[in-house]
């Protein structure tokens, strides 16, 4: 019997793509003060710029911008850009899916990969902890406990009152959200977002989600089924 559905975080209630154009928006904004130049020159030179990471990316701005390249100014603009207050929604289906898990007598949880400071700081502008039960950053238990490590579903199950396979988790990235049915049997579903930047990826060990979703709204009627059994 499934009493909890815990939700991924990235591509999944939010957009991750929303997310990093925020965060670009507030660098852009940081560089144009710094320097004078209007956000739209900036933004030009880092179009200029190399996409690869982030640090090489910030290594070819600066100096298009008359701005010193080193260790010291580079790490600035990372930080600044992990923690930025970023303009973020959840997807428009997101909170009437929430209501409707609620009267259906759900938990409600989020566990979320990433850098802690980044994922505390999304999850302050949607307000999660106003509609979610339990909240888990995976990184704040430590880097080698990311998903797909059982420790973090162990310890949300712990804090909704739940076992494990009473969860249902509901992710996106077939690279770490749906082994944990293999380790815990924890069921699992995926949901692919129009915008997802993970859709492509391989399964880890070739685990799969339990149950493929044709839309997040799906997510509702699985619970109802699920829930009797």
């Amino acid at each position: 019997m499934i009493k909890a559905v815990v939700f991924d975080l990235d591509d999944t209630l939010i957009s991750e793509s929303e997310y990093q154009r925020s965060a670009n928006n507030a660098v852009f904004g940081h560089l144009s003060d710094l320097t004078g130049f209007p956000i739209s020159v900036v933004r030009d030179h880092s179009a200029r710029a190399s996409l690869g990471p982030r640090t090489e990316y910030f290594q070819n701005l600066l100096p298009m911008l008359g701005l010193e390249v080193n260790q010291d100014s580079v790490s600035s603009l990372i930080s600044f850009h992990r923690e930025h207050t970023p303009e973020l929604n959840w997807y428009p289906d997101v909170l009437e899916v929430v209501s409707c898990l609620k009267n259906e007598g759900a938990k409600l949880g989020i566990i979320t990969d990433g850098y802690s400071v980044v994922q505390h700081q999304k999850l302050k502008a949607v307000q999660a902890e106003k509609f979610f039960d339990v909240v888990m950053v995976s990184d704040d238990l430590g880097r080698e406990f990311w998903k797909p490590h059982p420790r973090v579903f162990n310890e949300t199950a712990l804090k909704l009152g739940i076992l494990p396979h009473e969860m249902l988790y509901v992710g996106d990235n077939p690279a770490k959200d749906f082994y944990i049915s293999k380790t815990l049997g924890v069921i699992t579903a995926r949901v692919i977002r129009n915008d997802s930047i993970k859709a492509d990826l391989e399964y880890f060990e070739d685990v799969k989600e339990n149950f493929p979703l044709k839309n997040f709204q799906s997510v509702v009627e699985l619970f109802r089924n699920l829930k009797l059994n």
